[in-house]
């Protein structure tokens, strides 16, 4: 990756963080699970972004990657009508949901329903993650190809 790209993936992911910060301060300052239910319940593909609330260092190679790859998402995916994108830190994770536990502080859940997810547990750097989850949730799962990116199905059970 070049400086010039690290560094705009870096700058994107802190405004996108900043701004999902300054929609947290809104009226509605957290996810609450009636709003993941009723985004299912209408028929929307529910994607979980798990991320710690404190960015990390800009030269941090890895946070910049991340951040192109969910800035790249969120634009295409996201602004589709169908797909809505919730972000969390790992704390709020563990308030909505009982199951699945993540293991790192970064990790994407992808919900097909109110009882089943395909878990990526870490940074998503490739956008073939995205697309085979967005599969996944729309029912059309490669499970093959899910299990060599590192995603998993898990079961999904709300507090």
């Amino acid at each position: 990756m070049t400086p010039f790209r690290h560094r705009l993936g870096g700058l994107l992911g802190t405004i996108f963080l900043l701004t999902l910060a300054t929609i947290a301060a809104q009226p509605r300052k957290d996810v609450a699970r009636k709003d993941l239910e009723a985004a299912l319940h209408v028929g929307k593909t529910v994607v979980l972004v798990v991320a710690p609330a404190t960015k990390r260092a800009a030269d941090d190679e890895s946070y910049g990657d991340w951040a192109d790859a969910l800035n790249d998402f969120s634009a295409h995916a996201g602004a589709g009508a169908d797909v809505r994108i919730f972000q969390l830190t790992p704390l709020r994770l563990s308030q909505l949901l009982v199951a699945p536990r993540i293991k790192h502080e970064f990790a994407v859940l992808f919900l097909r329903d109110t009882e089943h997810a395909l878990v990526y547990d870490g940074q998503v750097v490739e956008r073939k993650v995205y697309d085979l989850g967005l599969a996944y949730a729309k029912g059309r799962p490669d499970e093959k190809l899910q299990s060599s990116y590192g995603l998993q199905e898990k079961t999904t059970r709300f507090k």
